[in-house]
């Protein structure tokens, strides 16, 4: 941790081990301001100890100390990705001196990174996904432009549409029977109806619902193989609903003698995930995600002509187009009822009338 020191400057220091005789053994790194200085402790840590050239800094050592620079500011989750790219990214490249990278490294970096496979970088199926690798490119380049490098004009993997298995209506009906009588019915409601996140559903407490109102000020999520209990993901994340009375019997059913700063769901995040899939796929449904029952309630409500503004307010998205543009998913009823009358408009006007004789032929001049 940098200290600032008599002459205004900062310091970190590095313990080296102990002497002969016992005693501790640090160096010490000094510099203008607090990066600069984790910098140099970085960069001599990534070298074994070899002296250190201040324009010298391993892209490693750039990513690290903007991982460090947030710490604090953003989600531990966010935190916990980005530590997740700087595993999988190319040792070699890693190694690179952040000042003698050009265009062409880079972008190599990036083609390496798409054509990875999903195995080996996340215990997955499949090539990395584009906004995998844009969020790898977001990485690097954010520690690049804090050190004052920037490279422009790399090319990214186009965006891809995204195929949800989003519940409507008579699936959502199907899945909450299901659920009925187990610990997955209060959170696959509250995700439902109420359109809740899942760090949301997990950060309540009894506490947080009051004459038919929920509070919704915290969220619970797992970083670093612990439980943290942060901050809602978003300003317009911090919000009050009006929680319908069935829902609040039933959380009020499985209450017992459990206090206002109790949680009311207390399984695990990945546990809720795997439960869920588990039980729908022994109902025998249609697998979706948790996350999907919140593209439920949007997809749902904007089929019964709900103001968006009100669909929004009330599951905390800070821009509609974020709502619109991710969450939205259109009913294959509804759009075959739509598409039939769509097809009536131009039949009329693609068959001739029944009355009309057929248009006389051109006669060729002669």
């Amino acid at each position: 941790m940098p200290t600032k020191v008599k002459n205004g400057r900062f310091r970190v220091q590095i313990y080296l081990g102990n002497d002969e005789n016992g005693k501790r053994m640090y160096k010490s790194f000094y510099a203008d301001t607090k990066q600069e200085a984790e910098y140099l402790a970085l960069t001599f840590k990534m070298g074994a100890g070899r002296p250190v050239d201040t324009r010298v800094i391993t892209v490693r050592a750039a990513i690290d100390a903007y991982i460090k620079s947030k710490e604090g500011l953003l989600s531990p989750t966010t935190i916990q990705g980005y530590r997740s790219v700087l595993k999988n990214l190319d040792d070699q490249f890693l190694a690179c001196n952040i000042h003698s990278l050009s265009r062409l490294s880079l972008q190599t970096q990036v083609n390496r990174f798409a054509h990875r496979d999903k195995y080996v970088a996340h215990n997955g199926e499949g090539p990395l996904s584009p906004k995998t690798v844009r969020n790898m490119y977001g990485l690097v380049s954010a520690a690049l432009r804090q050190q004052d490098v920037r490279i422009d004009g790399i090319t990214l993997p186009r965006r891809r549409k995204v195929e949800y298995a989003t519940p409507f209506e008579e699936e959502l009906t199907a899945i909450f029977r299901a659920l009925e009588g187990t610990s997955l019915e209060i959170p696959a409601l509250l995700a439902a109806v109420c359109s809740l996140r899942k760090s949301e559903i997990l950060g309540l407490r009894y506490g947080d619902i009051e004459n038919g109102i929920l509070h919704i000020r915290r969220a619970l999520v797992r970083a670093d193989s612990q439980n943290i209990v942060k901050d809602p993901k978003t300003y317009a994340s911090v919000r009050d609903i009006i929680l319908p009375a069935y829902i609040e019997q039933k959380i009020e059913a499985a209450r017992g003698d459990r206090g206002d700063d109790d949680y009311i769901v207390t399984l695990s995040p990945s546990t809720l995930n795997g439960y869920f899939h588990e039980r729908l796929v022994r109902a025998g449904l249609k697998p979706c995600r948790f996350h999907d029952l919140r593209h439920s309630f949007v997809s749902i409500l904007k089929a019964h002509n709900i103001n968006p503004d009100w669909i929004q307010l009330t599951g905390g998205w800070s821009e509609k187009a974020v709502m619109n543009n991710n969450y939205w998913q259109v009913n294959h009823k509804i759009l075959r009822a739509i598409s039939q009358e769509i097809h009536g408009v131009f039949s009329e006007i693609m068959q001739p009338s029944a009355t009309t004789s057929p248009a006389e032929p051109l006669q060729k001049k002669a």
